[in-house]
């Protein structure tokens, strides 16, 4: 299953529905200590927005979450973002980490 040109990030094979979805997952920019970096944080921003753009790009069908270094607030986050994905795809809840 080659994509050609703009393809849709799934296919339909058969009797079987091929799907690229995904959720990523990084720190935020401004959560990251960049005093000691060779990069300014407009910049790091910058790179980011280019990579999550191949992401898109390359027929994922993406979803993006920048969590906290705190270890409670980022957990609250990523599932909070993983919740949303969910919805998106009409997955029902509750979910394996809500229960």
């Amino acid at each position: 299953m080659g994509r050609v040109g703009g393809a849709r990030a799934w296919e339909a094979v058969s009797s079987v529905v091929v799907m690229n979805r995904v959720l990523l997952i990084g720190l935020a920019p401004k959560a990251v200590d960049l005093s000691d970096a060779p990069i300014d944080l407009d910049t790091l921003k910058e790179r980011i927005a280019v990579g999550n753009a191949q992401v898109l790009d390359a027929g994922y069908d993406a979803r993006f979450c920048e969590i906290d270094t705190d270890v409670a607030r980022a957990s609250e986050q990523a599932h909070e973002a993983l919740r949303r994905a969910a919805d998106s795809i009409g997955c029902e809840r509750p979910l394996a980490f809500e229960q």
